[in-house]
This record gives C-alpha cells, structure tokens and sequence, in this order.
C-alpha cells in the first residue's frame, strides 16, 4: 500500500509511471527524462480531416495498444457508464455524462497506483482515451458561453466526431489522434447506443472505483472554479493599483486543471459583485455528486461557497480581493482535505491525518497567487 502522503499531490505531480506492458501512462506528455528511446512511435497521420498529414504527428505506439486491449477498454467503458448512470439516475449523454465518464476513466490508473500495484494496460488505454473526451467536452462547455450554442440533450457517435473535427479536439499541441474514423464510431457507440453487457473485472470493485472516481471528479471541478475565481481577484487588485503587471504576472493563459478550457466574462474587474456570484453559482451547479454513498455532496456545499465568496461586499476592492482570497483558500483546503479522506476509503486504508498547510497546498495549482495576498 502506498504511503501517507498527499495522494491528490501524487497524482498532480508523479509524471514516471508506467502500466504492466511497460508503456509510460502519460505517453507524449512525459517529460524526456523518463522516456525510453523506443517507447513512442510517431508516423504522420494518414487519416482525412484536419489531421491529414498534419504537421504534428500521431502516436503509433498508443493506438497499438489500444488496438491489443479493445475487448477489455470496451468492457471497462461500458462498465463505467452503467455504474455512473445507476448513482446519477439518467444517461444522455449529454455535455456533462460524458466530461463525468472521461473523469473516472482518467482517474483509473490511479486507482490501482495509490493501492501500491501498476495500472493495468487496459486501464491506461481507457484513462488515454477518455483524456481527449474530457477535453471534448470543455471545450463545447466553452462554445456554448461564447457562441451561444446549444447543444443536443442527447449526443450521437457522429455528433461526438463531428464537433471533434470542428472544435479541433482531434489535434494537441504536440500530436494529432491516432484513431481511425472507424475506430472512433466503434469507441463512441459503447457510450451512445443501447447498454451493453460487459465482463469488467471492475465490477467487482464497483463501490470503491466509482467513490475513488467521484472524488477525484468533484476535486477537478472545483479547481476550476478556483481558478477562475483568483483571476477575478487578482484583475480587481490589478485595476486599484493601476498595474498591468501583475495580469502579466499571474493571468497566464493556460487553463487549470490543463485539461479545461478558460471561461469567463470580458473585463473581470467591472464584473458587478451579483453577477459574479451567479456566475460561479452556475459553474458550481454543473458539478453533480454521484458517489454510492452521496459522500461527494459536501465538496458541492464547498463549490456553492465560491460563489458566496466572490459576491462578498466592501467598499475597499483590495480589502474585498483579501477576504475573498482567505475564503477561497479554506474552501480549498476542505476540498483537498475530503477528497483525501475518500481516496483512503475507497481502499480501506486509515484516514488522512496530515497536514495541508499553505505550501502544500499551493503546490497543488499551476498558478498560485498566494504572495500577492498575502502582501494585501
């Protein structure tokens, strides 16, 4: 069994894991210094649309494996969405079923990870999978704010490839996808047609993957909103001092977690207080507990309170910055703290009795803000 540490730490930070066949969990995005010469094969992409002989390359490699452990990535799919849609009482799949589903697949390897044991292949193919799902799916969540958009209530495999291609969800920074077409609708079908049986050996293990994947679901939710949040702030302290400095400072344009996508009103500082409140409000209201035991629910108390926090009143904008930060950083602590405890409970191991104290918590976002607040 793993030790006491932070877990949610680890599997922010641990980037040299690898599954049983000895492929490297994160594939392309593993830093140099634990690849293997041999361990990625790259080949232009041979598929039509925007990929076609892109300049960025596909992962051969991964489709390889993949390709070897359909059955069992199917199975674990299909189990995934009959045990969410049992706790969530409905499937669409709409927006949010499928961002859930790609939450728990991601958070699999992991799951066998924290209890001391190496992911199995199939488990770091549904978790490589699903990344792009999650990524998918906020990126629609986005073009619904920005374009207005409204999306079906129900998705099809060909609406799913469709906006793919569209949206460009199909081509990373660094790699395109390696799926056929063909492949996809195969993959997309377990998740927008009829149920079908399956023979995961997840099953046995029901309760404990779907608390451990519910936690871990509800924790990047409210990262998010943190994030979004401290941007707010820090354009309110920006805008009191006159300084653009601190903008070019600490609102970096990546997303936190990576995997998300930046969403919020124009000119941050003129946002009025009320509006900001119902806004995160809204955000706060996507995340949906479905842990067996309904354990999840106290970290969407905690989601709602970001909205009370942001909506928080005075005079002095730098004074309100202050106390909106201090109330932010608690929630923070009680998330990181609950999901901790659950973590251990899905493996039946003693409760989380460290400490998590400021540093160890800033290590757990990409851009703390933590000295600027503190010199408020």
């Amino acid at each position: 069994m793993a030790d006491d540490g932070l877990w949610i730490l680890r599997m922010m930070t641990e980037q040299h894991h690898r599954d049983t066949e000895g492929r490297p969990l994160r594939e392309g995005r593993t830093p140099p210094q634990y690849l293997k010469p041999d361990d990625i094969e790259y080949k232009q992409c041979p598929f039509p649309g925007k990929r076609y002989k892109h300049a960025n390359p596909m992962n051969q490699s991964a489709i390889v494996q993949v390709s070897a452990h359909w059955d069992e990535l199917a199975d674990g799919l299909s189990f995934i969405r009959e045990a969410y849609t049992e706790q969530n009482g409905s499937w669409g799949p709409d927006i949010w079923d499928l961002w859930r589903l790609s939450q728990i697949a991601s958070a699999l390897p992991w799951y066998y990870i924290l209890k001391g044991e190496t992911s199995p292949g199939y488990a770091a193919s549904l978790s490589k999978v699903m990344l792009g799902v999650g990524m998918w799916s906020q990126r629609l969540f986005v073009k619904q704010f920005e374009d207005r958009w409204v999306p079906p209530p129900k998705f099809s495999s060909k609406e799913i490839i469709d906006m793919a291609e569209q949206n460009d969800v199909l081509i990373s920074p660094t790699e395109v996808c390696s799926a056929s077409e063909k492949m996809m609708y195969r993959y997309f079908d377990v998740l927008t047609g009829d149920p079908v049986p399956h023979a995961s050996p997840l099953v046995s293990m029901k309760d404990s993957v779907m608390l451990f994947g519910a936690h871990y679901t509800a924790f990047k939710h409210v990262i998010y909103l943190y994030w979004l949040a401290r941007r707010f702030l820090i354009a309110d302290v920006a805008a009191a001092r006159g300084s653009s400095e601190l903008i070019e400072q600490l609102m970096i344009p990546e997303s936190e977690p990576p995997d998300y996508y930046i969403a919020e009103p124009a000119n941050l500082a003129s946002v009025p207080l009320a509006m900001r409140g119902a806004w995160f409000k809204m955000l706060a209201d996507l995340l949906k507990p479905f842990a067996p035991d309904r354990s999840d629910q106290a970290i969407k108390v905690l989601a709602d309170e970001v909205g009370l926090a942001m909506a928080v009143e005075n005079s002095d904008p730098i004074a309100r910055a202050k106390v909106a930060f201090d109330r932010l950083d608690r929630i923070h602590h009680d998330t990181i703290l609950i999901v901790e405890r659950h973590f251990r409970r899905a493996h039946g191991v003693a409760d989380f009795t460290g400490t998590i104290d400021a540093p160890l918590r800033d290590r757990l976002v990409l851009t703390p803000a933590r000295a600027l607040f503190d010199s408020l």
